[in-house]
């Protein structure tokens, strides 16, 4: 008796040229395939972290960006010529009402400058206060109608049906976000497809943790929902999305030890490293910051799938 294939996961499009109503010269395609994280149909592309006001970040990522961090129009071209990103994740942190709770026309007239600064596609991130991102989320995939961004990110505490028709009002992809709880996730997702978004609009983020700091749990959490995914938990089929950069938030990554090594290389590392235990685990875009950690994560892809990841651009 022949076996049937298990259902592969969505494929989510990110970006769109003209003639399907955006402005993008590139666009990209994540997810596909089964539960071999070896074996994708797309394999995993990297994109670089850009911050609309510069958070605190270790010396040895700052001395790439330290002449456009204070403008994230020249942050996000820097990226896209100089290191030939593929795509672009715009951090809108300097929304939080804790920080600078800049104003959502503000930051929508930056989200405009940024499209018509770069043309690969972006993901658009809120500040992670709830109550302002999903004032935020919504009005940004308004001035982006038609670009098909993918927005990040929609927890359970947000108007999840309101940001869910205003990314298809839009044309736009939506990544949830719950830490490492796969019931939690799944059930958020359903809401989310209930609402009308349909699976090859959406991804989800399941958290990740920093290699030493509980990466173990983020693998475990991945594979469990990669594998509810496959089988038939429509839900949970469709594409991973991790962030190998939260490796920065270990302080071993960027404290000075000398019995731990020069930070300038230990810090690319554990984010590298990170990466690949996400990529291991079955993530299907990557959101990166430090240049180095990258190239070695994109080198690693094409060794493993002979294209993805980033192009091959060596950083200084």
């Amino acid at each position: 008796m022949r076996r049937q294939a298990s259902p592969p996961i969505a494929e989510v499009v990110l970006g769109a040229k003209a003639k399907d109503g955006g402005t993008r010269r590139s666009i990209i395609t994540i997810g596909g395939g089964g539960s071999n994280p070896w074996k994708k149909k797309n394999p995993p592309v990297i994109a670089y972290d850009v911050f609309d006001s510069p958070p605190p970040l270790p010396s040895s990522v700052r001395s790439y960006y330290k002449e456009v961090m204070n403008d994230a129009v020249a942050w996000a071209q820097f990226v896209e010529r100089k290191f030939k990103a593929k795509v672009i994740t715009l951090h809108l942190v300097g929304a939080s009402p804790m920080g600078e709770n800049k104003s959502v026309r503000e930051l929508c007239s930056l989200v405009e400058d940024i499209l018509q600064a770069v043309k690969v596609p972006l993901i658009i991130g809120g500040c992670g206060d709830p109550q302002k991102d999903q004032e935020l989320l919504p009005a940004v995939a308004e001035v982006a109608s038609g670009e098909r961004c993918l927005f990040s990110a929609l927890t359970p505490e947000m108007e999840v049906e309101r940001i869910a028709n205003s990314m298809l009002s839009h044309n736009h992809c939506l990544l949830t976000l719950v830490s490492m709880n796969v019931d939690e996730m799944r059930y958020l997702n359903r809401r989310v497809l209930k609402a009308g978004l349909p699976p090859s609009q959406l991804a989800m983020d399941l958290f990740t943790a920093g290699i030493g700091y509980g990466v173990e749990y983020t693998i475990a959490t991945f594979r469990k929902a990669r594998v509810a995914g496959v089988s038939g938990i429509k839900e949970l089929a469709v594409p991973i999305v991790a962030a190998p950069s939260n490796a920065w938030s270990c302080r071993e990554a960027w404290k000075s030890n000398p019995d731990w090594g020069p930070k300038e290389l230990r810090g690319p590392l554990w984010e590298q490293c990170t990466a690949a235990l996400s990529i291991a685990a079955g993530a299907d875009l990557l959101m990166m910051l430090h240049p180095m950690a990258i190239s070695k994560t994109t080198t690693l892809i094409k060794t493993i799938y002979g294209k993805g990841g980033c192009d091959d651009i060596t950083p200084n």
